[in-house]
């Protein structure tokens, strides 16, 4: 089943690669369609390397809930500050 489903879905992000590609020939002067799809080109490997490394998972949960407490409190000090300098 797993194998199945690992060559749908390497099927499909060949698909999106090719369509990438074609479209990044035929944009055209659109310079905002153009900095978008070589940003997708370039980091490619990145943004698909869970694909071939089933052990790294395709979210960055863990991460986001490890810095959590670290940002509510940045968060919360600088909404203190700035409630005590519109007091003064």
């Amino acid at each position: 089943m797993f194998a199945e489903k690992q060559a749908e879905l390497e099927s499909h992000l060949t698909h999106m690669a090719v369509k990438r590609d074609q479209q990044l020939e035929s944009i055209g002067e659109k310079p905002l369609q153009l900095k978008i799809l070589r940003r997708l080109k370039r980091n490619w490997d990145l943004l698909t390397v869970f694909v071939s490394s089933p052990d790294i998972p395709i979210h960055n949960n863990a991460a986001e809930r490890a810095i959590r407490p670290a940002t509510l409190g940045h968060k919360n000090y600088y909404d203190h500050i700035k409630e005590l300098a519109f007091e003064m």
